[in-house]
């Protein structure tokens, strides 16, 4: 599946709000592992925004990427605050500039899924 192609497929999918919005699994699976309440979450692939949310009403320190235009849109939009938009990047994870932050947990629910799904449609 092409870059275009999937981007079409995320944009599309988060412009009809298809997504869930209670936190993902995985990220309360992380979030027992985070002793250091000070940590980072890096959410690649952060869609609607349901898992920073959840970090956000945790307390914890997160950025998100998505190439989604849509999905970031919609992500800034339920965080509310300038500080909050300013941590959500439309941006392509392999290309991210990394040096702009730096977490110490990278969450790549998203992206994993998109890999799945690619493999599922070839």
């Amino acid at each position: 599946m092409s870059k275009a192609i999937y981007k079409n497929f995320w944009n599309k999918f988060y412009k009809n709000k298809k997504a869930l919005n209670e936190p993902s699994n995985f990220a309360l699976f992380i979030y027992k592992f985070l002793k250091n309440k000070k940590s980072q979450i890096v959410d690649v692939g952060c869609g609607n925004g349901r898992d920073l949310m959840f970090f956000k009403k945790k307390k914890i320190d997160f950025f998100g990427i998505d190439t989604s235009k849509n999905a970031t849109l919609l992500t800034r939009k339920k965080l509310r605050g300038k500080i909050y938009k300013n941590r959500i990047f439309n941006e392509d994870f392999v290309n991210f500039d990394y040096k702009k932050k730096s977490g110490q947990i990278f969450q790549f629910i998203q992206d994993l899924h998109g890999i799945l799904l690619q493999k599922k449609m070839r």
